[in-house]
């Protein structure tokens, strides 16, 4: 969430490039959840931003489709917030990722067989910073979410011209 504002307030050009190259590494490792706020602010963030060191010089900017995704997301995004319980541990077009340390020995991961999370209705989001790799989440319906983790990327996505 820095990111976006610190790439819009830097006035240093090369600082600016080279924050915008370190949101595009970090934007590759988070690619595959397909999040439209994280994909906005890059896009948002990146425009114009070009990358010159002693032996390149880079555009910064998202390629692929990468829109289609996160529009996707957005049209996907359940219209009942109530907090489920989802269960996709038991799915054989699910890919399981491997074990690490942590919370993940007490949760099954997976994914999509092209890496990617699963789509958003059919997971449990409450908010776009939880673990989209969890397979079984949510809880026994006893609350709702607020609704922030679809305004939020919508209304960005508008702002910027990239949903219509």
């Amino acid at each position: 969430m820095s990111y976006y504002n610190l790439l819009k307030y830097e006035k240093d050009p090369r600082l600016r490039s080279l924050y915008a190259l370190s949101m595009y590494r970090y934007w590759m490792d988070e690619r595959p959840e397909m999040n439209p706020v994280f994909d906005f602010m890059f896009a948002a963030s990146t425009k114009d931003v070009v990358y010159t060191d002693a032996f390149e010089r880079v555009k910064i900017a998202p390629d692929g489709d990468w829109l289609e995704k996160s529009v996707s997301t957005l049209v996907r995004y359940p219209l009942d917030t109530i907090d489920w319980r989802v269960t996709n541990s038991h799915r054989i077009d699910v890919t399981p990722l491997p074990r690490t340390p942590g919370a993940a020995r007490r949760r099954a991961l997976g994914c999509r067989p092209d890496g990617t999370a699963l789509p958003v209705d059919e997971r449990f989001v409450d908010h776009w910073n939880q673990n989209p790799y969890v397979l079984d989440q949510g809880g026994a319906g006893r609350y709702s979410t607020d609704g922030a983790a679809f305004l939020l990327p919508y209304y960005m996505g508008l702002y910027h011209g990239y949903v219509e």
